[in-house]
């Protein structure tokens, strides 16, 4: 997990936050919008599935 800390004399912008932790911040908000704790763990199983079989072509 990262941590940003932005300190501005002015309201900080959108432009003030690096593209990376926009970009993951994107993605983490995919996975929060299932309501419960249980369809949540649910997401990020079928996620992790997912992205190894991706990743190694195999589901062993």
């Amino acid at each position: 997990m990262e941590r940003l800390v932005v300190t501005s004399d002015r309201f900080i912008q959108i432009d003030d936050i690096p593209n990376l932790i926009i970009q993951n911040s994107k993605q983490n908000s995919k996975s929060t919008d299932s309501g419960t704790l249980d369809a949540a763990v649910e997401d990020v199983k079928k996620s992790m599935i997912r992205n190894s079989y991706d990743k190694h072509k195999s589901s062993r």
